[in-house]
């Protein structure tokens, strides 16, 4: 929810988490905190439906990538996702076959990652959070087969926060910041504005949305480039 303060007030007002509140069709209560929603513009996500795909160039992903490589380098939290060795063995095995028309990717292929890192919402379920909302824009927009998240199925494997994120992403149910990274990089516009909007959200969290939905574009341009942009993207992360 996107809250703008209006007048005087020093927006210091604060919940903690399973406080309780009273929701209504106006708003949401809770204590002396009053968040109102009257006149609010609706969003819906345009990853619901289906639209023009074009991938951007093999050069224009691994320069994104490597954007991406430096800021996990920059990073002071502990090893980042780019340094596991597990998801090394997923993006060069499994990623690639897809790419080269090898596989076709199931759910089965991410279960590895769900729950995998550290941070609040895991940094494995942050990529594949960016991961299947890229990919099943281009499956959908292209009228080809999903990937599809079972919430049973995660949710006993990471925590309930981040189960439904996966969830939601999957089917396109997404922030503006998502939304507009995946729009624009799939568009033939620059996204690079778009990509460091997503890349500063949390510790890594938006770094590993950010890579999820690059290689997400990388494979479905497989059957266009042969995979020549996975293979451009993973050297840059491997760097």
């Amino acid at each position: 929810m996107t809250i703008n303060v209006v007048g005087e007030a020093d927006g210091s007002k604060g919940l903690e988490a399973g406080e309780e509140c009273e929701l209504s069709r106006s708003g949401i209560r809770a204590r002396s905190v009053e968040v109102t929603v009257e006149g609010a513009r609706p969003y819906r996500s345009l990853l619901r439906r289906r639209g023009a795909v074009a991938f951007p160039g093999p050069g224009d992903l691994a320069k994104g990538v490597a954007l991406l490589r430096s800021l996990y380098d920059a990073s002071p939290r502990g090893p980042s996702l780019v340094s596991d060795l597990l998801f090394r063995r997923f993006a060069e095995g499994r990623l690639v076959q897809a790419a080269g028309g090898a596989r076709r990717l199931g759910f089965g292929d991410f279960l590895g990652l769900v729950g995998r890192g550290g941070g609040f919402t895991p940094a494995g379920d942050d990529f594949v959070a960016g991961f299947t909302s890229a990919f099943n824009y281009i499956s959908r927009s292209k009228g080809l087969g999903q990937i599809v998240i079972s919430r049973a199925l995660v949710s006993s494997r990471t925590v309930p926060e981040s189960a439904a994120i996966m969830v939601y992403s999957s089917k396109g149910y997404v922030d503006e910041g998502m939304e507009r990274l995946i729009l624009d990089s799939l568009g033939g516009r620059a996204f690079s504005d778009d990509l460091m909007a997503l890349a500063s959200r949390g510790h890594t969290s938006g770094l590993d949305m950010s890579l999820g939905v690059l290689l997400a574009e990388a494979v479905g341009s497989g059957a266009e480039d042969g995979g020549r942009a996975l293979r451009k993207c993973l050297a840059a992360l491997g760097r």
